[in-house]
């Protein structure tokens, strides 16, 4: 199984000797991990008379079972009960063996635990731990490729948000427990989420920014490229834009329809005197070209909009034109139809701060968030048929599954259903895994 990322010792264990690999391990567990340090300041809402199992065990074990693709309370139970000898022997002699003196807690314990748990600690606790572990990742890989000779620019930290309803915990009176996600594009690892309550995303979108701002600088600090956050339609909102830069942030935001001024001003440019740049790709069984053309705007003219957004430097337009390859379109069960389309996206960064090969690299990995972080919780962990909908528990649940992504994603995996089953195959090294993270 391959060793995470966010554990350097564990990094060397494939390369050492068995002498050489029990001296590491013996090093290493001797303490906890960091994610393990993090988790033990979240706040247990259970009440203190009668209770047997401490807080931390219950959520290192479901991290365990769920990096293993559990889906449930149950199914953490189950993991808890049959590896339970894999459990104590690795948990001999380390730090949280006398966390482990009541046994195997039921169920309903853990049900009671997880939805009882101080889930905006929770959150907080993932995030200092996923944002470190995230850019101690992009370091390494830059120094290993010798990008960070690179400009500042395409050493940017970018991070998607977007939000996604939990099907599954619909209640009496209709309502879906929604939640806002933010990803790292270079690691594809979620720092961390926010619920959405009453239907507002952008507040939701507010609170997780902030949450990671606690633990990043958005300016990038002395030197710094600063960070770039990718968004939808929804989230083109002035208030949003003026909060990032406040932080020494930038956006890069779709503009749609829910903004029929700024929409028009965007369609309303002069693009046929605009130099293009265009893209052409082939795959599932069409061909592909993408054209962006990036119109750059003066002060007067990013002044002249303010009203609608604040801080637009570039006002981006991308054509896609879909057909399908010679023969396909007969040959599939559902023929491909010749499509086009224009898209536009408004973004602060200026020209010599992102060109457009950039600019269209990170449009494209937006996406990334929806095909690798919720797809994955929906396909490879049944998100939205969980029934799980008690308290906090929905939020808990989806909180493990990304930290589950995130230590397959550091460790080197794209196929998260595939890694899943190889630490269900494999406990003792999976648990190990988790307890160095």
């Amino acid at each position: 199984m391959p060793a995470s990322a966010s554990c350097p010792a564990l990094d060397l264990l494939t390369d050492l000797p068995d002498t050489a690999r029990d001296a590491v391990l013996a090093a290493v567990r001797d303490q906890p991990g960091q994610l393990a340090v993090e988790l033990a300041g979240v706040g247990d809402g259970r009440k203190p008379r009668g209770r047997r199992h401490p807080l931390l065990p219950i959520l290192m074990v479901a991290i365990w079972a769920v990096l293993g693709g559990a889906r449930s309370y149950v199914a953490i139970a189950e993991q808890w009960r049959h590896c339970a000898d894999h459990l104590h022997i690795g948990a001999a002699g380390t730090w949280w063996a006398p966390l482990l003196k009541s046994g195997a807690p039921s169920m309903w314990t853990i049900r009671l635990a997880l939805c009882k748990l101080d889930v905006a600690a929770l959150e907080a606790a993932v995030c200092r731990w996923a944002t470190g572990q995230a850019l101690a990742a992009v370091d390494a890989a830059r120094a290993a490729t010798g990008t960070a000779r690179r400009r500042a620019a395409e050493l940017r930290l970018v991070i998607s948000i977007d939000g996604k309803t939990l099907r599954g915990t619909i209640n009496a009176a209709g309502e879906q427990v929604a939640l806002v996600a933010i990803m790292e594009h270079a690691t594809r690892t979620i720092l961390t989420q926010a619920a959405i309550v009453a239907g507002d995303e952008i507040a939701a979108a507010r609170t997780a920014l902030s949450q990671l701002a606690e633990v990043l600088d958005f300016s990038g600090g002395e030197g710094g490229a600063g960070v770039l956050v990718t968004g939808d339609a929804l989230h083109t909102q002035r208030p949003l834009a003026t909060w990032l830069a406040e932080q020494g942030g930038h956006y890069l935001f779709r503009v749609r329809g829910n903004h029929p001024t700024l929409e028009h001003y965007a369609r309303s440019r002069a693009w046929k005197q605009v130099p293009s740049t265009r893209v052409y790709t082939r795959a599932h069984g069409r061909r592909e070209s993408r054209t962006i053309r990036v119109l750059s705007l003066t002060q007067a003219q990013s002044a002249g909009i303010a009203h609608l957004m604040g801080g637009v430097a570039q006002v981006i337009a991308i054509t896609r034109t879909r057909a399908p390859l010679d023969g396909e379109a007969t040959a599939a069960r559902k023929p491909i139809k010749t499509s086009r389309e224009t898209v536009y996206y408004v973004t602060s960064l200026s020209a010599h701060e992102a060109d457009p090969a950039l600019l269209a690299t990170w449009i494209r990995d937006h996406w990334a968030l929806e095909n690798g972080v919720h797809y994955v919780r929906d396909v490879t962990f049944c998100e939205d048929a969980s029934r799980v909908r008690t308290g906090v528990g929905p939020q808990v649940m989806a909180a493990l599954r990304n930290l589950a992504i995130t230590l397959h994603r550091l460790a080197g995996q794209t196929n998260i259903a595939a890694a899943c089953r190889e630490h269900a195959h494999q406990p003792a090294a999976s648990l190990e895994v988790v307890l160095a993270a």
